[in-house]
Parts: C-alpha cells; sequence; structure tokens
C-alpha cells in the first residue's frame, strides 16, 4: 500500500527526471534526453550530503545510454542534484514489472516510465534519433 509521502517523493522523481530530459534537450543531446524520457529515475543518499542518481533504463537502450551517453547523462545529472551534492551516476537495466496478482510472473505489459501521457516506446525513440 503506497502513502502519501510515497507519492510525493515520486511525484519528485519524475520532475527530476523532466527536468533532466529538458536540460539535456537544452543542450542539443537528443538521444541522451530521449533515454531519460523513458527512464526511471531515482536519487540515493549516499553520505555527507551526497546523493547517487540511479539511472534504469530499458533493455533495447541500455547498451547505447551506458556507451554513448554516460559522460553527457552524468553532467546533467550533476547539474539537477546540485555539482556540490552530486556523487555519481549508476544505471541498471529497467526489469518488467510483476503482474498485480501476486503471482512472480513478469507483466506482459511493457514498463516504461511516467504517466501513460507521458509514455513512449523506445523502439520509436531510436528510429527517430538524430
Amino acid at each position: 500500500m503506497r502513502s502519501d509521502l510515497d507519492d510525493e517523493q515520486e511525484c519528485g522523481f519524475d520532475r527530476d527526471r523532466h527536468a533532466l530530459a529538458q536540460l539535456l534537450l537544452s543542450r542539443n543531446c537528443q538521444m541522451a534526453a530521449k533515454v531519460v524520457a523513458v527512464s526511471r529515475y531515482r536519487t540515493t543518499y549516499v553520505a555527507d550530503s551526497h546523493y547517487c542518481v540511479l539511472l534504469s533504463v530499458p533493455p533495447e537502450l541500455y547498451d547505447t545510454a551506458r556507451a554513448d551517453h554516460s559522460d553527457v547523462l552524468s553532467a546533467a545529472c550533476a547539474d539537477i542534484v546540485r555539482p556540490e551534492a552530486f556523487h555519481s551516476l549508476k544505471s541498471q537495466v529497467l526489469r518488467p514489472p510483476y503482474e498485480s496478482s501476486g503471482s512472480r510472473k513478469p507483466s506482459t505489459q511493457g514498463m516504461r516510465a511516467g504517466s501513460a501521457s507521458e509514455r513512449l516506446d523506445a523502439r520509436e525513440l531510436r528510429r527517430h534519433a538524430s
């Protein structure tokens, strides 16, 4: 059961993800912005007022994000978190959710970050990448 605090934190993560994507677009990094748009964004406290950004990237874009856009993503994440508070960026493969029936079977519905109106298909993004 989700609490109001969980929902508020989720909204904060979503705002940060949107800001990150917009920052990347303003820096003319379209593909990196598209990766962020379909990824899950979280921050975790490390120590001494430093934060690690965890970006969960869909499998079909994971290698692209790590190999081609790692430095750009890391620099933009530092600007979102605040450079003096940024510790690191960690990427992981976004795993599919489980079905809500209580089974441990992965859901057949695609996993995408954001609300229904914000969801994008990663294959479509790749096709339109510049």
